[in-house]
């Protein structure tokens, strides 16, 4: 990570760029077989390797700027890409030969790329020395790439809402009511299409067409 902060001669004005990159090497593998009670040759088997990485990059640039005492401004934006890539070799056991053989209609390469491009602006003001009042709006783009057989995922944008109502009893006590809009995109391991069998019973997968999960969320709180 990479973070740089800049002071103006205004108290309250800043300029803020940060850079984050984060890289993994997930690897998972499993065998597994099955026979039946009494009999030494399984009747059934398979087995698989499941390299991957997945790296994500983000950058974002944020600045404030005080209009007054009572009135701030805050603008920036944002851009990310998460790259994914998924290896999965898996066999079969042949029980004539009593050993795996790869099977090439379970095997497959995933390749996967996603991009976020996000902006927003918000104000934060007092009223009447009375109610503070923090509104805010964000919209992010998100363009999506598969390499995988009969699977395309379409672009889409999201707007992000935010309000923040307060209120200051005195120095020590406040009141505050806050509504806002959060998105919560999957994971590696919810996109990876990867099947783990290493227990028949208890089958494992990931879905790459996963789309983001969004909750809107109210707080009231007291201090």
């Amino acid at each position: 990570s990479l973070d740089y902060k800049k002071k103006f001669k205004n108290e309250g004005q800043e300029l803020d760029i940060v850079y984050n990159a984060s890289n993994g090497r997930p690897y998972s593998t499993y065998i597994q077989s099955q026979s039946y009670e009494g009999q030494l040759i399984p009747f059934s088997g398979s087995s698989s390797t499941n390299p991957g990485t997945d790296n994500e990059n983000n950058l974002s640039i944020d600045y404030a700027h005080p209009v007054n005492k009572n009135f701030l401004i805050e603008t920036g934006a944002k851009i990310g890409s998460e790259n994914i890539t998924s290896i999965a070799n898996v066999n079969v056991l042949d029980t004539i030969k009593n050993e795996y053989v790869n099977d090439a209609l379970q095997s497959y390469k995933l390749n996967y790329k996603m991009n976020v491009y996000a902006g927003y602006l918000s104000t934060n003001y007092k009223l009447s020395d009375w109610l503070n009042i923090k509104l805010g709006a964000r919209y992010e783009y998100t363009q999506v790439k598969i390499d995988l057989s009969n699977t395309t995922i379409p672009s889409y944008g999201t707007f992000v809402p935010s309000i923040v109502l307060s209120h200051d009893f005195n120095k020590s006590q406040s009141l505050k009511l806050a509504y806002g809009k959060r998105i919560e995109r999957p994971e590696y391991r919810d996109l990876n299409p990867f099947i783990n069998l290493s227990d028949p019973y208890n089958i494992s997968t990931g879905n790459p067409l996963l789309k983001p999960e969004i909750g809107n969320n109210f707080e009231l709180g007291y201090s």
